[in-house]
């Protein structure tokens, strides 16, 4: 039972990092690119 709870908050925890550093990259790229398009 606990390591069914510890399984999901692992999965939750790593998923939540993965997406806050696709997040990142995705706003970088984003930023790069206007910065690239204006001058």
């Amino acid at each position: 039972m606990f390591r069914q709870i510890l399984l999901d908050v692992t999965s939750i925890f790593i998923s939540q990092l993965v997406a806050g550093v696709y997040e990142v990259r995705l706003t970088t790229w984003i930023s790069y690119q206007h910065r690239c398009s204006k001058s």
